[in-house]
């Protein structure tokens, strides 16, 4: 059975989602983001979750009030805009080491060794005579307003987008 081409795209969508998250610290996930973003930008589009079911008129305006003006699709299509036509606003990645339960010290000295393809971190206090390994917290940004978590949103849109294929499957609006 052939998909729909919403559905299809939407496949599509989930296909680089999963290799953004296999290729997080690698600059390759610049590139699966890109394709992500447009592959999920398609998904809501007129033509391609269009039907000739007299419902789906009706359908797709309900649609388009409650889903596809989503604030976190209009995030994404925001940063689609800025990624895409403004030079300056890829995302980047932000490492760091955090100590949520504190580390007292009079002297701490830290090290992110980007050698590898996971960066390596590492620290030592007055109190210790060889460095420590300590985990690197990474996450990639947009370098925008309030620096939204890339991963985070797109999770957030991919998950508005399977909602509106599965109503519109549901209806059977397909053709």
């Amino acid at each position: 059975m052939e998909l729909h081409p919403a559905n299809d795209k939407l496949r599509e969508a989930e296909f680089f989602f999963m290799l953004m998250e296999k290729h997080f610290d690698h600059y390759e996930f610049r590139y699966f983001l890109s394709a992500f973003l447009s592959a999920l930008y398609s998904c809501t589009e007129h033509d391609l979750l269009h039907s000739a079911d007299p419902r789906f008129k009706d359908w797709f305006q309900e649609i388009k009030k409650t889903r596809i003006f989503h604030i976190d699709l209009q995030n994404l299509r925001e940063m689609r805009r800025l990624e895409t036509h403004k030079k300056g606003k890829k995302p980047v990645q932000q490492v760091g080491l955090s100590f949520p339960d504190g580390i007292e010290t009079t002297h701490m000295e830290l090290e992110i060794d980007f050698r590898s393809v996971k960066p390596v971190g590492r620290y030592k206090t007055a109190e210790m005579e060889e460095f420590k390994e300590h985990q690197v917290e990474q996450r990639w940004v947009w370098k925008t307003k309030g620096e939204p978590d890339v991963m985070d949103l797109c999770s957030k849109g991919l998950q508005v987008v399977r909602e509106i294929i599965k109503s519109r499957d549901s209806m059977g609006l397909t053709d």
